[in-house]
């Protein structure tokens, strides 16, 4: 059998292409395609599914007490199942909040800490301070990756609540209005 080489200038020489042998194919084919199989519906069923701007559902404050009030708990009420999630610093929230929010900073273990504190809720929103807050729309994204719904992310934030003349509690609620 004839092959065609290349030389380098040196004493050796490289064949340009290699002969593959029938059996050779079935053999590699027979062998590795169960496990490139495998490779692909690993990495399919393992990649947890990022969410987007486009998944994030906003409401405006009227839109969110409808829908707070719509289920068995009450928005102020003492065990309310929609529960107001802020997850801006403590030191914001004690400035200022919606009445009964949970404060659960982002990051950290905001996860494990939002498991714990909305199990039971039955509808979760989440505010930041304004419009289009990074913070607010990163933790309801979050929420809804970790599986928690209904997720809703108010529209304008704590300061569009103040100022549809919502109640605000806090150290310094006159901020955001």
């Amino acid at each position: 059998m004839e092959t065609n080489t290349i030389s380098t200038g040196r004493i050796m020489t490289y064949p340009l292409a290699l002969p593959i042998g029938e059996a050779f194919m079935k053999n590699f084919v027979s062998l590795y395609t169960p496990l490139l199989m495998a490779l692909i519906l690993a990495s399919l069923v393992g990649c947890k599914t990022k969410t987007s701007d486009r998944d994030i559902e906003s409401v405006n404050p009227q839109q969110a007490i409808s829908l707070a009030n719509s289920g068995s708990g009450g928005i102020f009420s003492p065990s309310p199942n929609a529960i107001w999630l802020d997850p801006r610093t403590p030191s914001e929230f004690e400035a200022a909040h919606i009445p009964g929010a949970v404060n659960i900073p982002f990051g950290g273990d905001f996860v494990n800490q939002s498991r714990n504190a909305l199990k039971n809720a039955t509808v979760i929103f989440v505010y930041g301070t304004s419009s289009q807050d990074v913070l607010g729309n990163a933790a309801s994204k979050r929420l809804i990756e970790e599986g928690m719904s209904p997720v809703y992310t108010l529209k304008g934030g704590l300061r569009q609540w103040a100022r549809d003349g919502n109640p605000v509690d806090g150290k310094n609620s006159d901020s955001v209005r």
